[in-house]
């Protein structure tokens, strides 16, 4: 078991060639290489271009390793030479390698050698077409995969189907401009091309345009003539305009009342089929002032869902007490309570109602007003 852990040790610490990328044919490159020990892989840092059995090589792809001739460098910062050779840090050794190294010609370049009693960690070079540092790149907009451009346009046989068409455009509009397209191009039906042959002309060109803007001009409604008129109507509006929650299968409507009476003045019409029409239960006030109370009474029972399209002018039998019509809501009419509740008084209240079937009919409800 020792042995093993002792070999997959030894691989993962075996050295490893790094990779980096240069453009093709660029001059004055240069690689890190790193060189360890060959027993126990620290890092060697004193290696010079003439140490002992150094060896520095490059080889391109598909061909022989060729020789480095290594050469000193006063400074990091010297510029670049040929085989130039200097410790960075740590192990990490400065390489400039000769133009010939990465030359067009080869995707690929390996730098690598020898020192002796040591290891050379060694560098492969990925020769690029581009530079990968340009922040604009030479692009070929004239062609891309293949496909060139800048040739004359191609159209199918149908390409003007739809331009002598009268059922979809105005046909004056679209028949004129066809004229004119004619005239200042010709289509090739054969191989389908269109090529243009306007004239140089810009004299005959210009009035050929303005003429073809004056077609489009004379074709298009203002926004005010394509609007409705104020007193535009929908179909079964009847004679007079209503708002869109006005409009019914027919006749007259009245404005749907969007809120709800209270809760304890929520009738529902009696489903006695006696043609009485008379909520089940009464209103119950307390004596004196009615502070405009809205009064609810559906009709689901008898009608279902058929909704209520008018209320009329209710009538109250005597007393001080005064209802007037709201209006419908859905299948509820509503009506509102006003004036003065008489102690212990009970009083009637018809209100002519016409549902949307246009049936006409009375509803009744109760008032009690309870004792003082």
């Amino acid at each position: 078991m020792k042995i093993i852990l002792a070999i997959l040790l030894a691989l993962l610490a075996a050295p490893v060639a790094a990779q980096t990328m240069i453009t093709k044919a660029a001059i004055d490159q240069g690689v890190i290489l790193r060189i360890v020990d060959s027993v126990d892989g620290t890092p060697e840092t004193g290696v010079v271009f003439n140490t002992a059995g150094i060896d520095l090589e490059y080889r391109r792809d598909g061909a022989a390793s060729v020789d480095i001739t290594e050469a000193t460098l006063a400074a990091l910062t010297t510029a670049h030479t040929d085989g130039g050779f200097l410790h960075i840090g740590n192990g990490y050794y400065r390489l400039d390698l000769p133009d010939a190294a990465v030359a067009t010609g080869a995707n690929k370049v390996l730098v690598h050698g020898t020192v002796t009693g040591m290891v050379v960690v060694g560098q492969v070079v990925q020769l690029t077409s581009f530079d990968l540092q340009d922040s604009q790149p030479d692009v070929n907009v004239n062609s891309m995969a293949g496909m060139a451009f800048g040739a004359s346009p191609t159209v199918g046989p149908n390409f003007f189907t739809f331009f002598n068409s009268d059922d979809t455009v105005s046909g004056t509009f679209v028949h004129d401009f066809v004229d004119y397209f004619n005239t200042v191009s010709s289509i090739n039906s054969t191989v389908g091309t269109m090529e243009p042959v306007l004239n140089d002309n810009y004299a005959v060109t210009n009035a050929i345009m303005a003429d073809l803007f004056g077609i489009v001009n004379a074709n298009i409604l203002t926004i005010a003539e394509k609007l409705p008129s104020a007193n535009a109507k929908m179909a079964g509006e009847g004679a007079t305009a209503q708002n869109l929650d006005q409009v019914s299968g027919g006749g007259a409507s009245q404005p749907r009342i969007n809120f709800k009476a209270p809760k304890a003045f929520q009738l529902k019409v009696s489903d006695r089929n006696d043609g009485t029409h008379e909520a089940t239960k009464p209103v119950r006030l307390k004596p004196g002032t009615v502070g405009n109370i809205a009064v609810s009474v559906d009709m689901s029972p008898i009608f279902g869902d058929v909704f209520v399209q008018t209320v009329g002018t209710p009538t109250v039998s005597g007393g001080s007490a005064t209802a007037s019509a709201l209006g419908p809501r859905d299948t509820e009419l509503m009506v509102q309570l006003a004036g003065t509740a008489t102690a212990s008084e009970v009083r009637t209240v018809t209100v002519p109602i016409v549902m949307k079937t246009g049936e006409a009919l009375d509803v009744v409800f109760r008032i009690e007003v309870l004792a003082q």
